[in-house]
């Protein structure tokens, strides 16, 4: 399972998921997400953290994104994807401090959506 992340919204799983989280980092709530940070006891190896600099845009945004995406999605081989998109990422939310619009996340959307069809074959929507 590959559960994408462009914040650092928590997940909770009884299966051995891999999580991709861009996310602000440092001076930010919750301050963890580190780039060194790939899991804790069993679950190491098992979170790739991006933390990224205010102001993203999208295409600096999707730059990050598809590459780790694509790289998760050869090496692990998800079975099932969980994308969860924050709003606070968009241009003029009050608690972000990204600048990503409506198309910029439809575009990473796209990409795993295409890229998880490519892998398996098939699509399996919530």
């Amino acid at each position: 399972m590959l559960i994408c992340t462009p914040n650092s919204t928590p997940c909770v799983s009884n299966i051995d998921p891999i999580i991709e989280s861009l996310h602000k980092y440092g001076d930010f709530f919750p301050g963890t997400g580190h780039v060194k940070d790939t899991g804790a006891k069993e679950g190491t190896g098992f979170s790739v953290n991006a933390p990224l600099s205010s102001g993203m845009t999208d295409e600096a945004y999707e730059k990050i994104f598809k590459p780790v995406a694509s790289k998760i999605m050869e090496v692990y081989q998800p079975g099932a994807v969980v994308l969860q998109c924050g709003a606070d990422s968009l241009t003029g939310d009050r608690l972000g401090c990204f600048n990503l619009s409506l198309k910029g996340h439809a575009e990473c959307v796209k990409f795993v959506k295409v890229s998880f069809f490519r892998a398996n074959n098939k699509y399996f929507f919530i």
